[in-house]
């Protein structure tokens, strides 16, 4: 129950790393709106991890065994997504920014949209499942784990947002060029190499 639990901290502390579009937008809003702001706006990415964990465990009994079946191209896909996800980030193009472009009215607006992106989006789904997939969660048999599986889920999340904040809490509300480069350099770089790493555990798999 343990190992569930750790594995599924987890899988919410990577998904919820700023990485992707969504991920640099909140961290971004960190930046410029303060760490209390962006923590409360990167807190879409935990309620929307936490539905997809209830999601898939509601129907773990349905697709398990497909999980099972064809868990070599689930990680693969899944792999590429994040790699492809990770040379985009790095190569965007980024800009300074500063708080005249921004405005704390329509923050609520910002959440419930980042919330209905990431659900509506395929790939948010498929790096879930292949990150799902390659820490074995579909293993979770018995309720307790399901439970440790969603609360853990949830947990890691909000974990990775705090730390976020904390690492940022001492840069000015103007941010640089310079600043933002930086930031998709290092996000696309960590999205590519465990990108990688689920690819090719699933290369391990089939040998």
């Amino acid at each position: 129950m343990i190992l569930v639990l750790l594995k599924s901290l987890l899988l919410g502390f990577l998904v919820t790393m700023p990485v992707g579009p969504v991920g640099i937008l909140c961290l971004r809003k960190i930046l410029q709106l303060g760490p209390s702001y962006g923590f409360i706006l990167g807190l879409s990415q935990a309620l929307v991890l936490f539905i997809f964990g209830i999601v898939t465990i509601f129907s773990l009994h349905l697709i398990s065994d497909y999980i099972i079946k064809y868990q070599f191209w689930l990680r693969m896909m899944g792999g590429l997504v994040l790699i492809g996800f990770g040379v985009k980030i790095f190569f965007s193009q980024s800009s300074a920014t500063t708080n005249k472009t921004i405005s704390k009215k329509g923050f609520i607006k910002d959440f419930f949209t980042i919330v209905f992106l990431l659900l509506t989006n395929p790939p948010a789904w498929l790096a879930f499942l292949a990150i799902f997939t390659f820490l074995e969660l579909y293993r979770a048999t018995t309720l307790i784990e399901h439970i440790e599986l969603i609360f853990g889920i949830l947990i890691g999340s909000i974990f990775s947002w705090v730390l976020i904040c904390l690492c940022f809490t001492g840069y000015k509300i103007n941010t640089t060029k310079k600043v933002t480069t930086w930031i998709n350099r290092s996000a696309g770089t960590f999205l590519v190499g465990f990108g990688v790493a689920v690819s090719a555990s699933a290369i391990f798999l089939a040998t």
